[in-house]
């Protein structure tokens, strides 16, 4: 049976337009509908096309740069050290040296198996043994610049073994039987500043903090009793935030004025490594023309509008500060910051630098 699919058009001077889109036999809706894509819209037509996937996030800048330069090349061969005598192997050369060291020995023979990892930190061995003495076919050279050697293997002979020493180890003691013996506090005032200031010092050797603490406020007591210097405090330096100035040029002259003062030259030191700048915010305009504070000190306030050529509402000004022309567009917001352009980057450092 003979079937016709038309398209009804309204609007037509109160009437339909009829036309006719498809007629013939037999037609299934699988075929009519690509019938209809094809003739009104071909872009629509799915059948026989894959699914198109999303697109992936574009590469952030790190992956991108991984991209560009390649994949890193990975350095996974540790170095392990071997005692010929003892036939112990370990991958941290400072724990065999210290061994050796405990056991009151002076030299030790060893193998490296080459590599680029270290066990442990190179600064670590350098700092506790670089002065000892590495023995080759080629020759000797301090521990401190054979590293290279080390990395490429081989068999050596250190001798002797030097540990350096550390100068806070001797005054760690003496806080010990501080701790355990409270009447040597009484000590402390006999000592002079430079002895304080080692056993101050020293105080960091201590594990827990509740006894760090408590042996540098001892300290810290006598040498402000003696001195009148506050030890543990920071020299702190607020300085007013501005693009000319530099952290760096307001420490400096900072250290200068501390250099040039008249107490101790051990306490300068210890003063010059506790200076912190801390930056100062500038007033915004908010700040600036609506300080109550100011209005508020004063005896007697008087009306600062009566000579201004201003809209006026009962007797004063009133008006936006947006509809004045003369003034620019930045005094607008009130939370803008305002800098100071006559300012002195000299004289602001000299100005902090004399109030402390």
């Amino acid at each position: 049976m003979g079937q016709s699919y038309m398209l009804f058009l309204g609007g037509l001077a109160g009437g339909y337009l009829v036309l006719p889109l498809a007629t013939g036999v037999g037609y299934d809706l699988v075929r009519l509908e690509g019938t209809f894509i094809g003739r009104l819209s071909p872009s629509l037509n799915t059948i026989g096309k894959a699914v198109r996937a999303k697109n992936k996030a574009r590469p952030g800048r790190k992956e991108r740069a991984k991209k560009a330069v390649g994949p890193a090349v990975r350095r996974n061969t540790l170095i392990v050290f071997t005692d010929l005598a003892t036939g112990r192997r370990n991958a941290s050369l400072s724990t065999l040296l210290e061994e050796v060291s405990r056991a009151g020995g002076k030299n030790i023979t060893l193998t490296s198996s080459g590599g680029q990892v270290w066990g442990e930190k190179w600064s670590i061995v350098k700092r506790l043994y670089g002065t000892s003495i590495v023995r080759t076919d080629e020759g000797k050279v301090p521990l401190a610049r054979a590293k290279c050697m080390m990395e490429a293997g081989g068999q050596f002979r250190i001798a002797p073994v030097e540990k350096a020493e550390n100068a806070r180890l001797r005054g760690k003691g003496y806080l010990r039987q501080l701790l355990e013996m409270p009447r040597k506090k009484g000590e402390l005032k006999n000592f002079d500043i430079p002895k304080l200031i080692f056993l101050y010092r020293s105080a960091r050797e201590f594990k827990t903090k509740t006894t760090r603490r408590v042996l540098k406020e001892m300290i810290a007591d006598v040498v402000r009793k003696k001195t009148g210097v506050e030890v543990k405090k920071k020299v702190n330096v607020k300085a007013t935030y501005n693009h000319r100035l530099r952290k760096r040029r307001i420490r400096e002259t900072i250290a200068a004025a501390v250099g040039s003062s008249r107490i101790h030259p051990v306490l300068k030191s210890v003063l010059k490594q506790r200076i912190r700048v801390v930056w100062g915010r500038n007033k915004n305009v908010q700040e600036l023309l609506t300080n109550h504070r100011m209005s508020a000190r004063e005896p007697v306030v008087e009306c600062t509008c009566k000579d201004e050529d201003l809209p006026r509402e009962g007797g004063h000004v009133l008006l936006r500060i947006a509809h004045y022309p003369a003034i620019p567009s930045f005094l607008c917001n009130g939370k803008n910051i305002l800098q100071n352009t006559t300012w002195s980057s000299r004289g602001h450092c000299r100005e902090k630098s004399s109030g402390h």
